[in-house]
């Protein structure tokens, strides 16, 4: 099938895991139970991911060695042999990614920011703080750390921070031009070479361009004669010029079709800005992405720490701030940016107006990373008229800022405050200013008027001793409804664990309502899902509500939360014409991207399930959320999905598995049954060899299941089971 099936089959990872063999440590416990079918496949996940990071580290070894000069030829080969067992892992693309985050301690030496890198192999992601659960899992992994921190400040000693390598070394031309450009790399920290030297006709101290001569077999003086034609070409380039999306001379040298016919594109480049911003190859950079990290490198120079933290900050993948004095910082240094582009030359004449344009990217991305760091923050982060800072009290040290990114932090101080006003409505009355007015009204884009109804409405929401009042909340969805997703991720923020469960099921359907209203489903995905992995190891009442809204935005038409139900009907698994297919496509794209934190969640719902535990959700709720995550997984599709539910089907397949032996009453034995129900419709969306043979495994287990629920009396509801089984089968086989 093709990639845009979203059953596509794609079960490589499993392949490997057969490979694998059994773990090489077991997982930390006095006496380990025996893992199910979905908890061992996700160990097996962890066990093999957890080599690739060992490996990773062992990579990152080796670079560090490259940069600090020791062993140069050992360290060179010791890198392409690394790279070419990475090129073994499934689906990560072709190539290896090291970048310097540089988030800056909370307390402590202040070092630790200079060597805070990242390594990223596809969808696998590695940094020094991963590493301490990593250690704790793998048997000989207790030096993982201080390896990877000598590695770390090896690259920051050597001014690298980024590097981006392929992996494709076990083709000979590949390979060759691997260990070429590693040991230009090495000549060029040591001094040797033309560009490293600073000579005038180098144009700028840029290893690529050292690195793209070695490469392709030219001298470094011609390499450097065509950067400075180049050169000047970019500085006049304006907004609509071809070469206005190129950050650096030697990646403008690609943009000439020329140059493109005669040179090879190293395999290996160091500080280019490019893959600061961009992940994925042959993603163009906009013009004015290029032209800020232009700027950076003008400012702070190519290899330089702040030139990666500032462009970081502001365009990094999936880059939010996770402390006060990381925010401050980075703020700080776009105040920087803003005022180089004060002073920027203009050889064009088209600056004046460009530069307005330039300023609103940095202020909209300032504002996005700001807008998705933690309310609980912003305590932390103080703003003045022309300065940030970070700390409380008279211990705030404090950096110099732009008045408009200095107000910004302003705005999302005040947010903060107000959303903790909104939150003690569930308890008590709260008194609200006009500061915290103007607040809500810039957030949702309304008026301060709207903004004073929208609060009175949710006061009216509760009564004096906190309980929810139904019939006010009803009343005031039509008001709620105009403000769409803003306030759909409003709501649930506020009201998802303040609701007693008589009212759960109003509340769905008051945010039912607001979803039908959506133009954009994505907005309320993202809410709903980040709350779903945000903790990973959490189970909370509230994640089988989030999953049923999910199940909710990713069809065009339901009306199941139209009446008081437990649970997702399992016939929406019949629905195919009726998925939203830009919603489902979102859907699947937050699994594939956050797939490392979606199988931890479903390993910690899965583990409760199957061990049992003090507190909390029940057996039957966790059977009942354990149930939305397969229709989800079933309605979506992908690789993701399909992982977990073969994994679940095995598992369910069987009246022997632990998840039944558990079950001490009649109505958890009868949740199970419909569990191993929906599991086989679930899995017959695939319309595969695959499904047919699951579902005729299940199929020949008729028996045993009979036996195992005659003393539940079930017998009935193992027969409907078993015809739903046998239908499916046929009409798999028919396909």
């Amino acid at each position: 099938m093709g990639p845009d099936n979203p059953f596509s089959d794609d079960l490589s990872g499993l392949d490997l895991f057969e490979d694998l063999g059994p773990p090489s440590a077991p997982e930390p416990a006095p006496v380990p139970p025996p893992r199910s079918g979905i908890l061992e496949v996700l160990h097996q996940e962890t066990t093999l991911m957890d080599i690739w990071r060992a490996s990773l580290v062992d990579f990152f070894c080796a670079a560090g060695d490259v940069a600090a000069g020791d062993g140069e030829r050992g360290a060179i080969a010791r890198v392409v042999r690394m790279l070419d067992r990475l090129d073994c892992m499934v689906g990560h693309g072709g190539v290896v990614l090291v970048r310097h985050r540089g988030r800056p301690p909370g307390s402590g030496d202040p070092r630790e920011a200079e060597e805070d890198y990242t390594v990223h192999l596809g969808p696998l992601t590695l940094d020094g703080q991963d590493l301490a659960a990593v250690c704790a899992r793998l048997e000989d992994g207790k030096n993982l750390v201080p390896v990877f921190s000598r590695a770390a400040r090896n690259l920051a000693d050597a001014r690298i921070h980024c590097l981006r390598l392929s992996t494709r070394v076990a083709d000979p031309r590949v390979g060759k031009a691997m260990d070429t450009a590693l040991s230009a790399l090495a000549r060029w920290l040591a001094g040797e070479s033309l560009f490293s030297r600073g000579e005038k006709t180098a144009g700028v101290a840029d290893p690529n361009l050292a690195i793209l001569a070695a490469v392709n077999g030219r001298k470094e003086s011609a390499v450097a004669a065509l950067a400075l034609q180049v050169q000047p070409l970019l500085d006049r380039s304006g907004p609509r010029d071809p070469l206005a999306s190129f950050p650096s001379a030697y990646e403008a040298l690609f943009a000439f079709d020329k140059l493109k016919a005669v040179l090879i594109r190293p395999p290996l480049e160091v500080n280019n800005p490019r893959w600061l911003i961009r992940v994925e190859e042959g993603m163009p950079l906009t013009p004015h992405q290029a032209r800020l990290a232009r700027l950076a490198v003008r400012l702070w120079g190519p290899d330089s720490q702040n030139t990666a933290r500032a462009i970081d900050g502001l365009w990094g993948p999936g880059y939010a701030y996770t402390r006060p004095l990381e925010a401050a910082d980075r703020i700080s240094l776009a105040s920087e940016l803003l005022a180089g582009l004060e002073d920027a030359p203009d050889p064009t004449g088209e600056q004046a107006y460009f530069r307005e344009s330039l300023m609103l990217d940095v202020y909209t991305a300032v504002e996005s990373r700001l807008s998705r760091m933690p309310d609980e923050m912003f305590s932390g982060l103080a703003a003045g008229p022309s300065r940030v800072g970070a700390g409380k009290g008279k211990k705030v040290r404090w950096f110099p800022a732009d008045k408009t990114l200095a107000g910004l932090a302003r705005f999302f101080c005040q947010r903060a405050a107000t959303k903790a006003k909104i939150k003690a409505l569930m308890h008590h009355k709260a008194r609200f200013s006009g500061d915290d007015f103007t607040a809500i009204a810039r957030d949702f884009s309304i008026t301060i008027q709207d903004a004073r109804d929208l609060v009175e409405h949710l006061e009216g929401c509760f009564d004096g001793r906190g309980r929810f009042a139904r019939d006010w909340f009803e009343s005031a969805i039509p008001a709620f409804c105009r403000h769409q997703e803003k306030v759909f991720g409003f709501l649930w923020y506020y009201l998802k664990k303040h609701i007693r469960r008589g009212d759960r099921i109003l509340l769905l359907n008051g945010l039912k309502r607001i979803i039908d209203r959506m133009d954009d489903r994505n907005g309320a995905l993202d809410v709903l899902f980040e709350d779903l992995v945000a903790d990973p190891r959490a189970v909370d009442f509230s994640h089988r509500n989030a999953l049923m809204l999910m199940n909710v935005l990713v069809r065009t038409f339901n009306q199941e939360l139209d009446e008081d139900i437990e649970m997702t009907p399992e016939d929406v698994l019949s629905v195919h014409e009726g998925l939203d297919a830009a919603a489902s496509a979102h859907a699947r794209a937050l699994l594939r991207e956050e797939r490392e934190r979606f199988f931890h969640k479903v390993r910690a719902v899965h583990t409760r399930l199957a061990a049992g535990g003090p507190g909390e959700p029940g057996m039957e709720h966790l059977i009942l959320l354990e149930r939305e995550m397969v229709i989800f997984l079933a309605l979506v599709g992908g690789s993701t999905a399909r992982t977990v539910l073969v994994s679940a089907m095995s598992e369910y397949a069987g009246p022997g598995a632990g998840v039944y032996a558990r079950a001490r009453d009649r109505r958890t034995y009868s949740l199970l049954l419909t569990m191993a129900r929906v599991l086989s419709r679930a899995i017959a969306r695939w319309k595969d060899s695959e499904s047919l043979s699951l579902l005729l495994a299940l199929e020949g287990n008729n028996e045993e299941f009979l036996e195992a629920a005659r003393p539940h009396g079930l017998e009935g509801e193992v027969e409907e089971l078993f015809a739903c089984v046998r239908r499916e089968a046929a009409r798999l086989a028919r396909n």
